[in-house]
Order: C-alpha cells, then structure tokens, then sequence
C-alpha cells in the first residue's frame, strides 16, 4: 500500500497502526502527489492511500492523474478536509473510498478495514473477470456443444454449435428437463447418469442416442463436470458433447440453415449498407417477439432505436467500429422493448460479401441474455464462496465421502503433516497422519464422522500434533452434506488452529484471579475507554456493582476538572504499546460523591489475552486531603513570612536556618549573611548579627537564654549602633521533626523619634492650651451665665440667636483646645477592631437622628483590625459621622467598607461640591451656620499623625465620600 500525504510524521504513525492492524500490510509513504506518482511507476501497489489538500496537486487530481493509468486500482481518498463538495468530486473522479480524518486511534482500524474490503474487493473482481473470460471462451468457442444444467437437471443455456446439433433454439430448450433430447429408449441410462452426477459419484463421460428437434436420432459423445457450493450442494452441470451419427451432413444441413433462418429462435435482422443510415430490410418473427415491434415498426429504421438512456457507450462504439471496418462483432448492452422494459441483448453483426467481395448487406442476431446474465452471477457467487471458504489459508477444510475417506483437503490442512494430499486421499479421515499420535482422538474423530453421517451437526474440539511434535488445538465442525432427497451424501470438515487462543485464555484466567483477589480496583478498558472489565473492590471503595460498569465509558465518572487531563493521559498511553502512566483524579461514586484515585495504567491492547489498557486504581483521598491541608497551611505561612512587615528567622533544633524573609536581610542590611542563609549556624549568626547592637555580648547572651529556657518575650526593645531601635519577639515553636525557634525583629526607630517628639510638643501645647482654656473658657462661662438672667428677666428673640452663638464659641473652643492638646500628636499604637470603633462612634453621634442608618458593605468583605491610637481614631470616626449626619439630613445613609490599603465613609446626601473639595479640610470651613469648622480639619490632622492619605469624592449615591489609605493593617 502506498500512502500519500504531505505531513510525514502523521503518515508513518498511520502506517504503523495500519500494519499494526493487518500483518498483510506493508505501508510505504510519500509525501507529496508527484512522488506518488513516481513510486507507482516504479513499483506496483496493491491500493493507494492520499491526503485532499497537498501543495501543488491535491488529491483529486492525484485520483485523476492515477485513474488515467490505472482504471481500476482501489484508491481511498483519507482527508481531514470534510465536506459533501469533496465527496462528490472524489465519487466523480472514481474514488474506491472516501474517509475523513478523525481523532484517536481507532480511526486506523477503520482505515485497514477499508483497506483491506477495497484490495479484496479489487482482486475479486479481477480474478471474477480472468474466471468469466476463461468460461466465456469455454462456453461460447467450444468447438463442441456445451448445454449448462441448474441444480435440478434443467437446461440452463446452450451454445450456438449446441443448437445446431440438436436443431433447437436455446429459448426452447431453456427449462426444460434433459429428457426433452433423449429418446425413450436411452432415458434409464442417462437417468443413472444424471443422478451419479448429482451425487457427485460418476457419470462424468457418456455415449447416448439423442433426438433432435426435428425427430431425427443422432448418437452423441457426452463429458460432463459438476459445481459445488460452499457447502457442497450442486449448483450446476457443464456438459460438452459432439455428435458422432456418422451422418451426411451436405443436403441436410443446407435445409437446417433454411430452416434456422425462416424458424429461428433468436431475433434477426438484415440490414442495407447501401442506404443512408443502414436502415433495416428483413427482421424475422423472433425478433419482434423480443422487442414487441411489429414488422411495419422496425422495417426502414437503425436498429440504435433500441437503445434507451442506459445503455452503455462502449459496445455502441464497438458496434459501429467494427462496421466501418467491415468486420464481424459480438457485443451486450442494455436495450428496451416497446413497452419500455429493458433487456440485456447479445448483438452479433457480420457483414454479408458478394462473391467479388463487396458488403452487400450486414446480418444481425439478438438474443436476450437477461436471465443468462443473472444465472452468471449467481454461479460466480456460489463460485466465490466455495473457493473462499475451501481456500482460506485460516481454516483447515476436508471433503469427505459419507464412510469416512477423504475425497480432497485444502493446502491450510496439509501445513501440519508431513504427507501430501494424494497420500491421504482416500483414506479413512481417523487413520490420517492428523491424528495418529492418539487412538482416544481417532476413536473421538471415527464417532464425530458417523455422529454427521447420520445427519448432525457435530462441533468438536481436539488437542493434536504436528508432524515437528509442536502440539496444537484446533475447533471445528463436521457439517452433513445432503441431496434434494434429504440423504447424506459427503461430509465437510472445518476446523481453526486456537492454540493461541487457548493459551491466551489459561492465561486470562490466571490474571483475572489476580484481578479478583487484589485490594486495589482493576479496570481494563478497551482503547476507546470502555469498560471491559471490573473488579469486585469497586463495590468496596465505590460502591458500585462490577458488572453494572462493564460496557460503561470510564471517563463519564471522572470529575468535569480532571476529565481532560485524565483523558490526554490516556490517550498517550493507547499510543504508546506496552507503555505505563500515572495520574491522580477524582472518581464519582455510587452514592455521587467524590473519591481522588491515583490511576497508574498499562497498555496491554497488544496482549492477545488482556487486549486491553489495565489501570490499578488505588484511594488516595485520605492522602490528598492530608497533602492539601498541609498545602494549604504552608501557602499561608509562606505568604505570612514573605509579606509581613517584620523580619523573621526560624531556627531548627540543631539551631541552624530553617528560613528568613527578605524583611530580616534588609532590616540587617549592614552585616554579610552567608550564602546560602538555608541551614547556617544560628549561633554564629548571632555573634556577627551582634557586633551592629550597642549591647553586643547581651544580644548574643540573650539569644541563648531565650532557647535554653524556651520562653516566650515580646518586643524587647534593642539598640543599634547605627541609632536604630528594633523590637525584638521570641516564640518556641513545635516542628513536624522537633522543636523550633521563631525570632520576629521590627524597626520601630520612626515610631520612638515620632513619639519623643510628640511628647516635645505636647508640652508646648499643653502649655498654650492652659491659656486658651483659662482665658476663653472663664469669659465665655461668664457670657452664658448673664444671658440666662436675661432670659428670666425679658423675651427677646435676640435671646436664642445669642445662645446659638455662645454655644458654638464653646464647640470652637473645644476643637481650639483638642487641636492644642492633641493636634498632630498621637499615642501608642495598638491593634483596633475597626468595625468596633464605628459602631461605638455611631452611638454617640446618632444618638438624636432616629431616622438615620448606618450599614456596612458586604462585597468589600470584612472591615480589617488596624494600627491606630484608639482615642484619636474614635474622634476621626466621630467627626466623619456627624459630618454625615448634619449634611445628608434625617434620614441620611451613612454606609463603611473596606479599601485595599484602608477604608471609607460615605452618605446619600446631596455630597460636597468638586469647586470646594480642596477646601473641607481648611480650619474654620463649615457649609453650615451651626458648624464649628474644625471637625475635618481635625480628621485631617489625626489621619496625617498616623501617615495616613485622606481624600474626599462622591459617593454612589451621590453623596461625600471620604477614603482613608495608607492604613496598616494589624497581625492577627
């Protein structure tokens, strides 16, 4: 086979698969039409196997380009270019076959069936037509006459020189018993002869008396061969025959032809060359009996008038090729009747000489060779059947007669004795060299003989030898051969070698108990993922019942997230004979949960007893659930270690690295670590760790008191040399092999510095908040006093406008003296529950507005727990809120959330215009008659004392919005 395709590595895998599949086949490759081409000159091919699209000449025209050479060579058009334009262009060119491209490699068994139906289909036809050709000129150029009989005796066809001996038109003999030619006198002799045929005993030659249809008796010479089916049933007779009266032929003969002409059997016509168009001038009876015109019809006219929309080209062409050159010509073709039926017409046309030479006329026989035709193909079928079943070089197959004696035996059979075919014809089938190393199997044989003898049908097996004392086992059976009469008349033996087979069996049967015994789930799958087999543990860890999944497609119970990789999985290992895999998947149970496998697969397709892919399937969800916990766990503290603001190092037991953060390396930025950090000595790093403390020999004292006792200390404050200051945390940890040693170290140098100089300046706050306190609050007590004796003594609406005032004096005093005492400054820094702090700032502020809500948002997640000195946050949250309040009136909307870096607080309010954004935080800003104008200025001053960012935009709602970021979020 030659297969053509312009991808090389998909051509060679096919071809092997393809040989994989079939023994028979040898697959070479080309990669391009034009050196297909050159291969098929160069070399014959049984079928060729292209791709459609190719650069330069695709597939068709390879298919055009071959059909103009080879006609009939199988040809299959293998594209992964599908579509109904190319089938039908390939279907015109001649295609054998037409497939398309598919994934998997089941597509190359399909391939090789193709394949091989095509080659056998091509070599069928053309031994079909060497076997016509060869009886064609048995039956049609004898020179003896040759009568076919069907089954039952009956003329079947004749030849011409059959008609002439017997002086009857095939039409009148057609059906009718072999006694219609034998006089009385000889009809119990032929009787004997045609039974001994049928029986296939004798009668293969005879000498009888025959009457011919006019009455006269002749004697004739007969030989005579039989046709067998497939199982030995008489299908038809051939009989070839002479006429040896010894009679004179001149006279006679002369009024036989006379006779032939005016009574012929067949249709006959005469023709006139000299007239334009060859036009008709005599057609007898026969032949408007066969074509059902009438003299008047045909007379003047071609014969072409016969022929219809079917009729074929070529014998037309023929026809009037062999007339333009004078010469005789037999052709079939498809013709019609008048009623428009059709027929198959045998044409003979001659040309009629004068006697100087010239055509004066051309002579024309038409025969109906329909039934004929159908008989053919019947013979060529029974024909075929026979010789495939006695020829297949995989069956042993014997004719025997009906006491046992072989009559032939097929060269398969001969392969294992050391005889010959004549040496065992003829002798009983027990007392061959088949079975002479055993009388049990001959007394065994002997019985299965006369078990069909009398009409069963006996299957059998039987353990023998060959002639090199290889023992092998084969299975078959005798069939009975019988006659119409329902009697015995031969016998057919047919047996195959399953030695292989049984081996491959016994061994199933070993693994399979393997199979049955094992602890772990067994599956075998057959390269499409289907279950050929399961084990019983499959009840135990799946809950399903083994037979239930047999016929199941394995990967419909893989999980939907595992099932493509599983699959890929397996599909590399189909490809691959003999190859393992192993993958881990989940696998639906019986009761639709979840279970993880680890599969590790084989591919045993290659194995004649498996002929499968075998996976052992073992539960490892308890492993995996481990395995993910610990992953999980160790993801996490990865993450805690690599973003934590703080450096850490974890000792082993020995006291040597476990790990550090690259926090740890920058915050000593000044010493060298060694390389690698991973597994160096804990005590010597912290004697070179040392030398950048002021108290160096405490540093290091220290260290090894805190391990030697295992006790916890939290932010040890130490100094550097450099005038840093680190906060130093030591926590004895539990290790899966031993105890650990855990160090947290944190720059806390800007936080010192920061609260120093806050202390500064609270004392000088301090000092000027006494005044303001003292100057503005004793004036302001003495204001508020006096107005209340006013308001006893008259009523003025100047009275409340007064009060407003001196109230709002008050809150800005307060605001004067919080910003003086506070200001900037703020305290320690401590871990504060966010959601807390606003939840007790929003009872204090909204204790008047009961129509006002305040909510949290759920898609930003949780509100984060942040460093923050907790008094200057609550005044923060405070302000924010009542800022809300007063703004975004009664029955305002106050909502909170989480920012990546901080958080927000937002109202519905009518919000804060863009023109005036920048100036909110301004001292003394206030939208509002009542408002103090420090409330965010305040907010903004308590923000940048913790570093943070503040900012104010519009809400969703349309209300302000006020962001807070650059917040850091406490370690939990």
């Amino acid at each position: 086979m030659l297969h053509v395709d312009d991808e090389p590595d998909f051509a060679d895998m096919a071809a092997t698969f393809v040989e994989r599949e079939d023994e028979r086949f040898v697959v070479e490759t080309a990669a391009s039409a034009s050196e297909g081409l050159e291969r098929l000159a160069d070399e014959p091919f049984d079928c060729i196997v292209s791709d459609y699209e190719m650069p330069g000449r695709d597939g068709i025209a390879l298919l055009e380009a071959i059909r103009a050479e080879y006609p009939e060579l199988p040809f299959i058009l293998y594209t992964g270019k599908g579509s109904e334009e190319v089938a039908s262009e390939a279907i015109s060119a001649g295609v054998t076959d037409y497939l398309q491209k598919a994934t998997g490699t089941s597509q190359y068994a399909v391939l090789a069936n193709r394949i091989a139906n095509a080659v056998e289909q091509y070599r069928s036809k053309r031994e079909l037509e060497a076997s016509r050709e060869r009886l064609s000129l048995f039956f049609h150029q004898s020179p003896l006459g040759v009568i076919e009989w069907n089954e039952d005796g009956e003329v079947a066809r004749v030849n011409e020189k059959a008609e002439k001996i017997l002086g009857y038109a095939e039409a009148d003999l057609v059906g009718d018993s072999w006694e219609t030619i034998v006089p009385e006198s000889d009809r119990e002799q032929v009787a004997a002869v045609v039974s001994s045929l049928l029986a296939a005993d004798d009668g293969y030659h005879s000498i009888n008396g025959n009457v011919r249809e006019d009455g006269e008796r002749i004697v004739c010479e007969w030989h005579n061969r039989v046709v067998t089916d497939d199982s030995g049933e008489t299908v038809a007779i051939f009989s070839q025959f002479r006429d040896i009266t010894d009679r004179k032929g001149g006279q006679a003969d002369g009024e036989l032809e006379t006779r032939a002409m005016n009574e012929a059997p067949v249709g006959i016509t005469i023709a006139d060359p000299t007239r334009d168009d060859n036009p008709i001038v005599y057609a007898n009876e026969r032949f408007e009996q066969l074509t059902g015109y009438d003299e008047a019809e045909v007379l003047g006219r071609n014969c072409r008038f016969l022929q219809g929309a079917d009729t074929a080209g070529e014998p037309v062409a023929a026809m009037r090729s062999a007339i333009d050159a004078g010469e005789p010509v037999t052709v079939e073709l498809r013709n019609y009747r008048k009623d428009g039926t059709e027929f198959w017409n045998r044409v003979s046309i001659a040309p009629v000489r004068s006697a100087e030479g010239t055509i004066t006329n051309y002579v024309g026989f038409q025969r109906d060779v329909t039934a004929e035709n159908e008989r053919e193909r019947r013979l060529e079928r029974n024909e075929r059947r026979y010789r495939a079943v006695f020829n297949d070089p995989n069956i042993l197959v014997g004719l025997l007669d009906t006491d046992g004696t072989v009559l032939d035996i097929n060269d398969t059979a001969m392969e294992y004795v050391a005889g010959t075919r004549e040496s065992v014809t003829g002798q009983p089938f027990w007392a061959t060299p088949w079975f002479d190393h055993s009388e049990a199997v001959q007394r065994d044989v002997r019985e299965w003989v006369e078990r069909a003898v009398d009409g069963e049908y006996v299957e059998f097996e039987a353990d023998l030898v060959r002639s090199n004392g290889v023992p092998y086992t084969v299975e078959g059976v005798f069939r009975p051969v019988t006659d119409d009469d329902g009697e015995v008349v031969s016998l057919l033996v047919s047996d195959r070698d399953v030695t292989e087979r049984k081996a491959r069996e016994r061994e199933l049967q070993q693994y399979e108990s393997y199979l049955e015994g094992s602890s772990d789930i067994i599956t075998v799958l057959d390269e499409s993922g289907t279950v050929t087999y399961q084990s019983p543990a499959v009840e135990r860890i799946l809950g399903y019942d083994a037979d239930a999944l047999v016929g199941q497609h394995g990967f419909d119970y893989v999980h939907p997230d595992d099932e493509e990789r599983t699959f890929e999985a397996f599909a590399d290992l189909v490809a691959e004979p003999e190859s393992t895999v192993t993958v881990e998947c989940r696998f639906r149970t019986a009761d639709d949960e979840w279970r993880w496998l680890e599969i590790r697969g084989r591919n045993r397709l290659d194995h004649d007893a498996i002929e499968g892919v075998v996976t052992n399937n073992r539960d490892i969800t308890e492993r995996i659930a481990r395995e993910r916990e610990l992953e999980a766990t160790n993801a996490l503290l990865s993450t805690l270690v690599e973003t934590l603001p703080v450096g850490i190092l974890v000792e082993d037991e020995s006291r040597n690295v476990l790990t550090v953060n690259e926090r740890l390396l920058e915050l000593f930025d000044g010493p060298t670590f060694p390389e690698p950090v991973t597994g160096a000595d804990c005590e010597q790093l912290a004697a070179d760790l040392g030398e950048t403390f002021v108290e160096s020999e405490r540093f290091v004292a220290r260290i090894a008191d805190l391990v030697g006792r295992r006790e916890s200390v939290r932010d040890e404050e130490l100094s550097l040399r450099d005038g840093r200051t680190f906060a130093r945390s030591y926590e004895p940890i539990e290790l899966t092999d031993g105890v650990g040693h855990l160090w947290v170290y944190r720059d806390i140098t800007d936080r010192r510095d920061r609260e120093q100089a806050l202390t500064r300046e609270r004392d000088r706050l301090d000092e000027f908040a006494s005044v303001v306190s003292h100057d503005l609050r004793n004036p302001l007590n003495v204001a508020q006093g006096r107005l209340e004796f006013v308001r006893e003594e008259c009523d003025s609406d100047h009275i409340e406008t007064i009060a407003t005032a001196l109230h709002r004096i008050e809150r800005i005093t307060a605001d004067v003296l919080w910003l003086a005492r506070g200001g900037r400054d703020i305290g320690a820094l401590h871990a504060v529950v966010l959601e807390a702090a606003v939840d007790g700032s929003w009872e204090l502020v909204a204790d008047d507005a009961a129509r006002a809500e305040l909510r949290y948002a759920s898609d930003d997640g949780p509100l984060p727990t942040i460093e923050a000195d907790d008094d200057r946050l609550y005044q923060l949250l405070e302000n924010l809120l009542r800022n809300a309040l007063e703004h975004g009136g009664e029955d305002v909307v106050v909502t909170v959330g989480a920012l990546e870096d901080g958080f927000y607080i937002e109202d519905d309010g009518p919000g804060i215009p863009e023109a005036e954004r920048a100036d909110v935080f301004d001292a003394g800003y206030s939208t509002k008659e009542a408002g103090t104008g420090f409330g965010l200025s305040i907010v903004e001053q308590i923000a940048d004392a913790h570093g943070w960012e503040i900012r104010v935009t519009e809400s969703v709602e349309g209300g302000a919005r006020f962001e807070i970021t650059g917040v850091e979020f406490a370690v939990e």
